[in-house]
């Protein structure tokens, strides 16, 4: 007997990729999102996220990953370099995010062909500030060898490779901003609710912890105990009072001191020494105030050549005066 019914619809196929889920909603960042999209418009490869810690580069990137996927037949694959320290780390963690049994005779060629194959597809290599001596034996040769892949990085440094673009994550919109407390503080009190001074006054925490979306978080976190004004209050103390971090993630991840240790300790001794001394201006400072100050003589060090380093490292900030003047500037934190 013929059995007459509605026709059974084929499940669709699942994206290819790795993507790791995301516990919580995305907040904001619209501009930002828009911007990487404009980027892998052209004919450019690699996209190099940059800022400092906490900013929100590994969320930001994920997002990004997760609306374009559509763009990528070839899937969209995340790979975390946070442990990763030497060139073959770099190997071995693309290999097991591509999902590719390394061989031990030209590793780099044979993950150069794999991606190749795989047509055009999104690798995400995150967190690589700390191997960019690196890259141009890695990436540089994944560029040459798979010209259909795209790489989306995300670091504290510029990788200085040949077919990159670097887009800066700066400070989160204010509004975005307030927006993203109130929802994570939602999370712990489903409840929670800003009154309209309550919004005021967050405005001006996320404007005083540099509109980090570490910091935002950290200080959503401290809603069970504390109003918006008293978290405010206790910003001189920051590093005790933004340090309940979720127990899942790494220690530059959970807490603002952590995040700022990781790119301390990524720094050599001279822009050590300059960063600290660049804690004596207020306000910002120019280049020739920079040179008037800033003593590296003892590491045979030029005050213009560490002033850009520190840029490039995300930890001082190059802005335009409104009468058109470039000036530098610390983030509070």
């Amino acid at each position: 007997p013929h059995l007459h019914g509605p026709a059974t619809v084929a499940n669709a196929p699942a994206p290819l990729g790795n993507l790791p889920i995301q516990g919580d909603r995305f907040i904001g960042r619209e501009r930002e999102l828009t911007a990487l999209t404009h980027c892998f418009d052209t004919d450019r490869p690699v996209v190099t996220l940059t800022g400092p810690g906490g900013m929100g580069k590994t969320r930001l990137s994920i997002q990004y990953a997760e609306k374009q996927r559509e763009a990528y037949p070839g899937g969209v694959w995340f790979c975390d370099l946070t442990a990763t320290q030497t060139e073959q780390g770099i190997l071995q963690a693309v290999a097991q995010a591509l999902r590719i049994p390394l061989r031990e005779q030209q590793p780099v060629l044979q993950l150069a062909q794999a991606m190749d194959g795989r047509g055009r597809m999104l690798l995400i290599l995150d967190n690589m500030e700390q191997l960019v001596t690196h890259a141009p034996s890695t990436l540089g040769r994944w560029v040459e060898h798979a010209p259909n892949a795209r790489f989306l990085v995300t670091s504290r440094i510029h990788l200085g490779v040949q077919s990159e673009q670097t887009l800066e994550l700066g400070p989160i919109d204010s509004n975005e901003g307030v927006a993203l407390f109130e929802e994570r503080a939602r999370n712990l009190t489903p409840s929670y609710a800003l009154t309209k001074s309550e919004r005021v006054v967050v405005a001006e925490i996320v404007d005083r912890v540099d509109g980090m979306s570490l910091a935002i978080e950290l200080a959503a976190a401290r809603t069970q105990v504390l109003k918006p004004r008293q978290i405010l209050a206790r910003l001189d103390e920051r590093f005790r009072l933004l340090n309940t971090g979720r127990r899942d993630q790494t220690a530059r991840q959970a807490t603002l001191e952590g995040a700022i240790d990781w790119s301390w300790d990524l720094l050599s001794p001279a822009q050590k020494s300059a960063l600290v001394q660049c804690s004596a201006f207020r306000g910002g400072f120019t280049l020739a105030a920079a040179e008037a100050v800033i003593d590296v003589q003892l590491w045979d060090a030029w005050p213009l050549d560490i002033v850009q380093q520190l840029v490039e490292q995300s930890l001082v900030r190059s802005v335009t005066s409104d009468t058109g003047q470039l000036r530098f500037q610390l983030y509070e934190s």
